[in-house]
């Protein structure tokens, strides 16, 4: 059985310094549900694979079917693709790093500044991406011969710090993460949780599905749960986390 309590939880960054006002929200809404995300918020999505990615794909502008509408000043009622999307400030991290992730015939370079060049509509690279890439490598503690080198030089967790690095230090509204620290060691999964504070810290709303609940319940500040047919199951906040309710919420124990 699931323990009744939560874990001991990772210090939250306070937001402040950020990009983003803090009245700068965006409502996510279906039938009968409506929540409300604030700029530095850091939401958990648990349960079974149907829910997380019906709302995913509305958050990153892939949805076929308009289940969920998404809410932002500026922004059309519908993101039309990932590319709009990430025009507008709605960044993406798949979690499936080795088919949709990772670029493998592209070397290191290409891999960490593929969002730059979509969000700054730049088809070919700009002279100053090697030493951007240096930095955000730098940041990231990732270590590699050269930046020309492809990425199977390096292991999966670095692989999945490449993707993370694409987004970090852009202005960035919304950053949408499915599984990210998904095969990688503990050691990488501690320094990828404190870059999701960071990156929160600076103003960027986070949306991270995971089926490991106990580091959603770690790192999150509210955790939105599916259960197994699909459905909103509720929301629970930072104050009321327990492994034992988001079992009980999701149906799936994790």
């Amino acid at each position: 059985m699931a323990a009744s309590h939560a874990p001991e939880r990772a210090p939250r960054a306070e937001y402040g310094s950020g990009t983003f006002a803090a009245t700068d929200t965006i409502t996510i809404e279906e039938a009968g549900f409506r929540l409300e995300l604030s700029p530095g918020t850091v939401l958990g999505v648990a349960g079974a694979p149907a829910g997380p990615a019906a709302l995913i794909e509305a958050l990153t502008g892939a949805a076929r079917k308009k289940r969920w509408t998404v809410a932002h000043a500026g922004w059309p009622d519908q993101l039309g693709s990932p590319r709009k999307a990430a025009r507008l400030g709605a960044g993406y991290v798949t979690g499936d790093r080795a088919h949709k992730g990772v670029l493998h015939s592209l070397p290191i370079i290409d891999n960490v500044m593929a969002s730059r060049r979509v969000t700054r509509g730049a088809l070919l690279a700009g002279g100053s991406e090697g030493g951007e890439c240096l930095d955000l490598l730098k940041a990231l503690k990732v270590k590699a011969a050269s930046v020309w080198d492809l990425p199977s030089t390096l292991s999966g967790g670095t692989q999945q710090k490449l993707l993370l690095a694409r987004w970090l230090g852009l202005p960035s509204r919304l950053l949408v993460l499915e599984e990210p620290t998904r095969g990688v060691d503990i050691g990488t999964k501690r320094e990828i949780y404190q870059l999701i504070r960071q990156m929160a810290a600076s103003g960027t709303m986070i949306v991270w599905w995971s089926t490991e609940n106990v580091e959603l319940l770690e790192v999150c500040d509210r955790v939105i749960a599916f259960d197994t047919e699909g459905r909103c199951a509720g929301v629970m906040d930072r104050d009321d986390f327990s492994e034992e309710k988001l079992v009980t919420l999701t149906g799936m124990a994790a």
